[in-house]
């Protein structure tokens, strides 16, 4: 039902343009903004925006896990290779 009216204002708006009629315009504009919005807060759209949380791990894990591998890896390289600084650090200064 609100679709309907964002979309019949919408077209009255379009109309209004045509024929100059630039207030009008605006007005059923306005009009169906208001309607267009009133129909995304409506609770039967809210309830499919709100996925559950195994469709999103679903989802987003084939986009993620190939991603986190290589970054994984770098951060164990980087991580031997910090301990490895602090210790040669480390032996340096117990031998002065």
């Amino acid at each position: 039902m609100q679709v309907h009216q964002a979309l019949s204002a919408l077209q009255q708006a379009q109309q209004h343009i045509a024929a100059g009629a630039y207030q009008a315009a605006g007005a059923a504009a306005q009009q169906a903004h208001a309607a267009a919005e009133a129909a995304f807060l409506h609770p039967a759209v809210l309830a499919q925006l709100n996925f559950p949380e195994s469709h999103k791990l679903g989802i987003y894990m084939p986009l993620f896990l190939p991603v986190s591998v290589p970054l994984m890896q770098g951060l164990a390289t980087e991580g031997v290779r910090s301990l490895r600084r602090w210790r040669s650090y480390r032996a340096g200064a117990a031998a002065v």
